[in-house]
């Protein structure tokens, strides 16, 4: 786990100029919209929606439900998911 968080890191600081990344996503842990925080997954290379508290690698920049691997554009931004979306927490609403 520390190597795949160090490879992250390495990504973040490599696209320092240009966060914006295609990547191969995967449908695997739910249909995927802009903005949904997306981390690593079972299958090398293949990001998958963050469904659970954890390190993240970026934000969907557009959306994929299609059926298999998919390529969408990424927001390079390693940081940590809460597993929450802030409206769903108790006293935001």
């Amino acid at each position: 786990m520390v190597f795949v968080i160090l490879i992250a890191d390495l990504l973040e600081l490599f696209f320092a100029g240009n966060p914006r990344l295609e990547t191969f996503v995967s449908t695997a842990s739910g249909t995927i919209k802009p903005g949904d925080a997306l981390t690593i997954s079972s299958i090398p290379g293949v990001a998958v929606k963050a469904t659970k508290a954890g390190r993240i690698i970026g934000q969907a920049l557009e959306g994929y439900s299609g059926a298999g691997n998919g390529k969408i554009p990424m927001y390079v931004n390693t940081s940590y998911f809460s597993g929450e979306k802030l409206a769903n927490l108790p006293g935001l609403s």
